[in-house]
């Protein structure tokens, strides 16, 4: 693991904590990882590859790395380079973590993905192998940092879960296209239920979002091959939601103003599910 702690300018509410956001070197995982970080917490940056994403753009539209984002805002970070899948090693990243600050207060379950491409990944011909490669990526690797983090929030009698499902875990793609990554999304939905009924009685919240049509690089790419009007048009507010307005979400259901906040599931994306699109 790598650390920084060069002071920066950062906002009260989530001082003292400390959070583990997965699948974050990049995108939304990173932009999750800053804004939690920006509020005060020690950020634990976890991806199965850092070097693999390389240099993104970052949102002055210079390219930079991970390591290089959370330097500029002044983060206190530890980076962790595994597959999160593993159970093993994400348990001893988390007991390592807690051996020297204390505790772990938050953990985001951001790790997944499809694979494949929209075209060649429709509901009736998938093979099994194609659902058990997402259900690795997006399920089990919530259900390997639940596992790690779980016990050490039940002796503190506090923690913050906020698990990432999407869009596509609400409803079906046009002529089932995807299906394998929004059956798994739909999974990451009824596994945080079942979480907040369990954790509820140690004063841990459990949270999830589905983020609509959110403008990342990656994603961008994506639009404009289909047209940005056309995927404005798909929102009641007629334009597409930023990285920054989905984690402040994430920042929002882990603080203190979300107390009283647990099973639910906040959608970030701009009305679309709600037209239908």
């Amino acid at each position: 693991m790598r650390s920084s702690q060069t002071a920066g300018s950062r906002s009260p509410h989530l001082a003292g904590q400390v959070a583990i956001v997965t699948g974050a070197s990049r995108g939304l995982g990173l932009e999750y990882a800053l804004t939690l970080a920006r509020s005060g917490a020690v950020v634990v940056v976890q991806d199965r590859d850092f070097s693999q994403f390389g240099e993104h753009a970052a949102p002055d539209g210079a390219a930079r790395s991970a390591v290089q984002e959370l330097d500029a805002i002044g983060a206190e970070y530890r980076i962790a380079e595994f597959d999160a899948s593993d159970e093993a090693q994400m348990k001893a990243l988390v007991d390592s973590v807690v051996e020297e600050f204390g505790s772990i207060d938050i953990a985001v379950a951001n790790a997944g993905g499809g694979t494949g491409s929209i075209g060649d990944s429709r509901a009736s011909s998938l093979a099994g192998a194609d659902f058990e490669a997402v259900f690795r990526g997006n399920v089990l690797t919530a259900v390997s940092l639940v596992g790690a983090v779980a016990p050490h929030m039940k002796e503190q009698q506090y923690g913050r879960l906020v698990l990432v499902s999407s869009q596509g875990g609400m409803r079906a793609n046009t002529r089932g296209n995807y299906a394998h990554y929004g059956s798994m999304k739909s999974a990451i939905i009824s596994y945080m239920r079942n979480l907040a009924q369990d954790l509820g009685e140690y004063s841990i919240t459990v949270n999830a979002i589905a983020p609509g049509y959110i403008g990342t690089d990656r994603m961008m790419r994506q639009f404009e091959s289909v047209g940005i009007d056309e995927i404005e048009g798909r929102t009641a507010l007629d334009r597409i939601g930023t990285a920054q307005e989905c984690a402040a979400s994430v920042d929002f259901l882990v603080s203190p103003a979300a107390s009283y906040i647990t099973g639910s599931l906040l959608t970030i994306d701009g009305g679309s599910v709600r037209n239908g699109a």
